[in-house]
Parts: C-alpha cells; structure tokens; sequence
C-alpha cells in the first residue's frame, strides 16, 4: 500500500482498474509521483530458469462404425497453487466420465459409433504448451477428423453454467442441458441457466462464442474444429467480479470446494452428466448434430455490431466493396437454411453408408472454410478469420478479429502507414468474402463442384 500511494504516472482508466484504499490515487506508473522522484525501489525475485518435461496423457475408445471420426475430451492436470476448482474439479469430472463410459461397455457390450478420446493435458498454465504442441503434431489428422472437441477446464467455480462454444454446437448442448436435472434448485441445469439469463436482463437467449484462455484454444481458432468450454461459474448477481476469488491462489483447496464451492458435489455431478451425454451424443448419432444454421446468424451479429458501433461506415470509407461481403453472407444464410430443410427431408428416408458420411463430411468441414492457412494478418498462430480472440483482448472473443485488429488505432497512423493497413484491410476484406463463397458452395449437392 505504501508504494501505491507513491506511483505516479498516467492515471487508471475508469473505475474497474481503481481499487478502494483509502489515500491511493491509482495511477499506472512507471514512474513515482514528483516528490517522491528520488526515491529508489529496490525489487528482490526469486525466479530460477529450468527446463521440464510436461506429459499430456491420452485414452481412447475406439469407434466401431468410423473409427477414424474422433470425438474429444480434454482438461489440463497443472495448477497454480493446489488448483482444487482450476483444474481438478474437471479433471474429476473427466475421470468421471471415462470410468461411466467404460462400464457401459463392459456391463452392456456398447461400443461407439466414432472414436472417443481422452486428453489429459500438461502446461497448460504455462501458455496451454501440452493442447498446443499435440494439435500441431496432429494437425492434418485433426483437421480431416475431428467432429467436436469439449474442453472442461474449471468444471466448479460456482452455481451458474457458461458453455461458449462455437455455434455449431449450440442447438445440441442446450439439448443436453435440458436433460440434465438442476445443480440448484432448477427442474434442469437449462432451466436454471434460462432464469439466470434473464435476472441479468439477457433478453435473447444465445450462447456465446469462444475467447482464448484455456485448451480449446489451438483446436478452435488454429484447426476450426467445432469447441465448447464447460464450466459452472460465480453468480454475478452475487458476487459482480471477473472470475471467483480463489482463483490461482493457495486458497483454492480441496475445503474449499467442498465447504463453499459445491457442498455436496452436485455442480461436479451436473459437469459430468452434460459431458457424458454430449459426448455419447456426437460419438453416436448417425448425422452429426450440428446446429448450422446458426454459425451465419452469429457471423451476421458481428456485422451488425459493426454497424450498430459505426465501425461499418469507417470501413466503408476504406472499402466500398465491403458490402459483398455481407451479400455473400446472405447467400450462407439461404444456403444453410436449404442444407438444413433438405437434411430434415433426408432424415425420413433410409440412407445408406456413403450418403451418411458424404453429409457428415459436408458439416464437419463447414468451419474448417474459414482456417486461413497464413493466419490472421499479423498472427500466424491464430487462423480462425471469423470467431477468435482479439489481439488486443485475449480473453475476449471477437468476431471477424481480423476486421477489428486492423483498424485498432489506425487514425493515429501516419499517412505512409495508414495507407499500408488499409490495403491489408481490403485485402483482408476480400478473402472473407471469398471463404463465405467457399462455405456456400460447400453446403451444394455432393456431385456439384
């Protein structure tokens, strides 16, 4: 408290970077305030550089219809401090689920129809190197067969479920949670997410897209594999802060989670009933259950939220032919909407083998359209052009980041730089337009080319 005080420099911005002690003016540094210029901080660390051998742990069940069709599971096992809700409340939960899926094959003889794996990551605290390194060595596999990939990272944190994920999965993870009974006093977990949503004046009941921050973020945003992040999190109406309050302390005990967290264990129970369900679910049904329709209805909202900011007309200015790219946009959403309705139509019929797959193969490649293999401009790592992290936010999730990234600051450019970043902004503009292309002609009868 005493240096607070003394810390000069630019002020905090706004309320959420000013704490409440009393005399401290909150200012950012780096420099000390004028009277206290001759003052010298002296700052001791204890830090030792040393190389380790991490581990990720893989378990699978293999698939008996297509097993090459992989449906995943991970959780990371690392901590800071003892790690109680982040990771291990997930980690239970996933041991959970192998043991429950396991003895339904040795009770019943049931086997997948698609290949179940378990990962166990290493690292992940340390900049998520275990998810990271095993998806660049299997990128091509991932890329050809991976159809969903469920991260439970902090499974316990709180009452309420937060479930971003990629649109894809939206329809059936709200399935899922309306078969789920109630972690509190809801009939189910929906229900109880439905009344929190609008406690908190949510009046359009969407699940969100996906931020960086955990293990799904190399499948997602480097693969354009379809991710959703389970968890159960602080009640906001309660405790209006960013995340709970033991969070990567010495706090975040084992007691705690069984005093305060969840007495009783019935979050952790809820998590592993939703994952096994959701798993069972993609692993067995004979079409995949994406909800397509709904990946150009959110690509849509963040156009409209470049609109509704002003942001559009800003681009406009730069690029009059922006606006082919939300013509193109409405040709993905009439060409998912007649996917769809033909899909309903072949449902009825008795398909064979090959058009089975042929269709599951036309869905599982549908976000993999929007990989570009150079990576955002600037961000080779990151390769999803739709839904991926800001560079400036990397928690946060953004849509069309490239858009947003590229036009960060860009007034106060000279004019050789602006010019620059408004060519890379066309250009960027124009391969969006034609990924969307690409995703209607994908959504095309099979012997259409």
């Amino acid at each position: 408290m005493a240096l607070n005080r003394k810390i000069g420099g630019t002020p905090a911005p706004g309320d959420d970077w000013k704490g409440g002690l009393t005399g401290v003016a909150y200012n950012l540094g780096p420099e000390l305030q004028d009277r206290y210029s001759n003052y010298t901080l002296r700052l001791n660390t204890h830090n030792v550089l040393q190389v380790h051998r991490s581990y990720n742990v893989i378990g699978i069940i293999k698939g008996e219809v297509e097993p090459d069709r992989y449906v995943i599971v991970g959780n990371h096992r690392d901590a800071w401090g003892y790690g109680a809700s982040d990771p291990s409340s997930g980690t239970a939960q996933m041991l959970e689920t192998a043991r429950v899926l396991g003895q339904l094959i040795s009770s019943t003889g049931w086997r997948p129809r698609r290949t179940l794996v378990f990962c166990s990551w290493g690292a992940e605290e340390y900049g998520l190197i275990g998810s990271t390194e095993w998806v660049e060595e299997h990128v091509d596999k991932l890329k050809e067969r991976a159809v969903m990939y469920l991260n439970t990272d902090t499974c316990a944190s709180g009452p309420i479920i937060h479930v971003p994920g990629s649109p894809l999965l939206w329809d059936p993870v709200t399935a899922v949670m309306k078969m789920v009974p109630g972690v509190r006093d809801g009939a189910t977990v929906y229900d109880e997410w439905k009344a929190y949503q609008i406690s908190q004046n949510v009046t359009t009941l969407k699940m969100k897209t996906l931020g960086s921050g955990s293990d799904y973020a190399p499948f997602s945003f480097y693969c354009g594999i379809p991710c959703v992040d389970m968890w159960f999190r602080r009640d906001k109406n309660k405790n209006d802060i960013s995340i709970y309050p033991s969070y990567h302390t010495g706090y975040e005990t084992f007691y705690m989670v069984d005093k305060n967290v969840d007495p009783g264990f019935r979050i952790h129970q809820g998590c592993g009933r939703i994952a096994s369900l959701l798993l069972k679910y993609f692993a067995d049904s004979l079409i995949i259950p994406y909800s397509l329709q709904h990946l150009p209805e959110a690509m849509k909202d963040a156009l409209d939220t470049f609109k509704k900011s002003g942001t559009r007309d800003k681009i406009i200015r730069i690029y009059e032919k922006y606006t082919l790219l939300e013509e193109s946009l409405t040709n993905f959403t009439d060409a998912a909407a007649t996917f769809e309705r033909e899909l309903e139509e072949k449902r009825t019929k008795n398909l064979d083998p090959v058009t089975i797959r042929a269709i599951n193969d036309q869905m599982m490649k549908l976000e993999r359209v929007f990989i570009l293999p150079a990576g955002l401009p600037g961000r080779p790592d990151i390769r999803h052009a739709v839904f991926a992290p800001s560079q400036f936010d990397n928690y946060a999730t953004s849509g069309f980041p490239g858009i947003s990234d590229l036009l960060h600051n860009i007034e106060e450019l000279n004019e050789t730089e602006r010019l620059k970043k408004e060519e890379e902004i066309k250009r960027h503009i124009s391969d969006l337009t034609i990924m969307v292309q690409r995703a209607v002609s994908l959504l095309k009868d099979f012997h259409m080319i």
